[in-house]
């Protein structure tokens, strides 16, 4: 028996149960295996300790031809929006559960009398959340963060031991320095009364920090504060804060950990942030913890190389806290992704008025039109009349 006698017939099944026959001319399918690198330095080699693997992902065009074309191309794009996953089935590979991420596009090649259409989407191998221990709403997440910060503290307050006052000063400093340095994107970000705030409560801690090696939980406590009068902050203003303490030079150990904590704690309010807000579209949402979930592993590449630099021991308590709430944050975001409208984008066949296009897509014009004319940054002409193969971008 040859490959060709092996290979099967491509299909996505949709959650209802219908069976979409796919037409293609080439299958991609990704995986990305989680593996963490340590290199000690008092010893040779290197150890990597295998983690798990994430879901597949299979990036395809997919064509639909024939007299009937048009009607088979719309269901499945309609199969596409259900928030239930599909089956998907392809020539040489095990089958898959996925949910198809990010745009989806269609373009019908109408000019040519073709009777032909092509839909580009990408589709991800997906979890059963239900099988996942996820916080219920965005107050469980909150109510986590404050649970497990305490491991952050504890090690914090062990860290601070200090065996000399010079170390301790050394601390001070940099704690003094890194703090204003590393946050000035998200104070920045800030309305100008929620600034106040801010300003407020970093003046409070700065004014407090000659206590971080004698109270260096209450220390904790007001740089959590602090951050907590950052709200709807972008994720790029977070791990450019992120980025800002991980590039901080320091020379002991002790100056390590005070810069972990600051990191750890900026983390998790990224959490409780984005698991907070209201979101207006999947792709936002998808977006959010796509980020948070970066923001995960940076923070934990940089931890993984100061450690191993030091020749410190981690006992993985630090770890598990932060990892638990981001990851359990990232799939809540995702679970009420699922209730948001998605983005898809097709190409204007022929030119055509922004209030007839409206129409056709959301089904009205009235109520959505300065919605549509705005995702779609129409201006000049385009106001007028949309010229034939110009993306348009809609929600579903």
């Amino acid at each position: 028996m040859t490959w060709q006698d092996r290979l099967k017939e491509a299909v996505w099944t949709a959650p209802d149960g219908t069976r979409f026959p796919l037409k293609y001319k080439t299958i991609s399918e990704t995986a990305e295996l989680r593996t963490t690198v340590y290199n000690f330095p008092s010893r040779e080699g290197t150890f990597v300790q295998a983690l798990n693997s994430v879901g597949r992902r299979f990036p395809l065009r997919v064509f639909f031809r024939g007299p009937e074309y048009d009607l088979a191309a719309t269901a499945f794009l309609n199969a596409l929006r259900s928030p239930q996953p599909g089956r998907l089935e392809l020539p040489l590979t095990d089958s898959a559960v996925v949910l198809p991420v990010g745009p989806v596009r269609r373009q019908d090649d109408l000019a040519s009398g073709a009777n032909f259409a092509a839909i580009d989407l990408e589709w991800v191998e997906t979890l059963n959340l239900a099988d996942l221990a996820l916080p219920e709403d965005a107050a469980a997440v909150v109510q986590g963060l404050d649970e497990d910060t305490s491991a952050a503290v504890i090690a914090f307050i062990e860290a601070l031991r200090f065996p000399s006052v010079l170390e301790q000063v050394g601390a001070r400093e940099l704690f003094e320095t890194v703090v204003p340095a590393s946050l000035s994107d998200l104070r920045s970000a800030l309305p100008p009364e929620a600034r106040l705030e801010f300003d407020a409560a970093q003046t409070a801690l700065l004014l407090n920090s000659g206590d971080l090696t004698d109270d260096p939980a209450t220390i904790a406590g007001q740089l959590s504060a602090l951050l907590a009068t950052v709200v709807d902050a972008t994720p790029a203003a977070y791990r450019a804060a992120l980025n800002a303490i991980y590039s901080t030079g320091y020379e002991t150990a002790q100056e390590y950990q005070t810069l972990d904590t600051v990191a750890i704690t900026t983390l998790q309010r990224m959490a409780a942030d984005l698991a907070t807000r209201e979101y207006e579209f999947r792709g936002d949402a998808i977006d959010a913890a796509d980020s948070l979930l970066a923001a995960l592993a940076d923070w934990a590449a940089w931890r993984e190389a100061q450690q191993s630099a030091l020749g410190l021991v981690d006992e993985g308590g630090e770890y598990q806290a932060v990892l638990n709430l981001v990851v359990a944050t990232a799939a809540l975001i995702v679970r009420e992704s699922f209730g948001l409208p998605q983005e898809r984008i097709i190409v204007v066949p022929g030119a055509v008025t922004p209030l007839v296009l409206c129409a056709r897509l959301y089904g009205q014009a009235d109520a959505v039109l300065d919605f549509f004319i705005r995702t779609n940054s129409l201006v000049g002409d385009d106001l007028l009349l949309i010229p034939a193969g110009r993306e348009i971008v809609y929600y579903v």
